[in-house]
């Protein structure tokens, strides 16, 4: 498929955009496979969604004691948004109860950086580098 063609005349189109994706990562392309794909994530609404579900998993599991899993899935959120204050303060706390205060703390640094301010509730990241201490 001429994947160029395609997007020309629908340049919004999520799957146009993710064979393209892919045909761009078989030919060694990564930077431009990895642009492609999160243009195809964005047009199909994937991207918000993938986030929040992935923050929604990740906090059931910390709430269920599998720090691990919640660990993980946190990190996948920050794959759908790497500005995800949410995700890395899920990150923090998953990682605090792994007894990694070091990765905790990199995760609430991120998460204050990006939103200094207006946390509330029990799980902030404030109260997670205190915990850290």
């Amino acid at each position: 498929m001429n994947f160029q063609r395609v997007l020309r005349d629908r340049p919004r189109d999520p799957e146009a955009l993710l064979g393209y994706s892919e045909a761009l990562l078989a030919l060694d392309q990564p930077d431009e496979a990895q642009a492609a794909l999160e243009s195809a994530l964005n047009e199909a609404g994937l991207a918000e969604r993938g986030r929040r579900a992935a923050i929604v998993a990740g906090w059931l599991h910390y709430g269920s004691g599998h720090y691990t899993e919640a660990r993980d899935w946190f990190t996948a959120a920050l794959v759908f948004d790497p500005q995800s204050i949410a995700a890395y303060n899920g990150l923090g706390w998953a990682a605090l109860q792994l007894d990694d205060c070091d990765a905790a703390r990199g995760a609430f640094q991120e998460a204050l950086a990006l939103q200094p301010e207006g946390w509330t509730g029990t799980q902030t990241p404030q109260a997670g580098l205190e915990a850290c201490r």
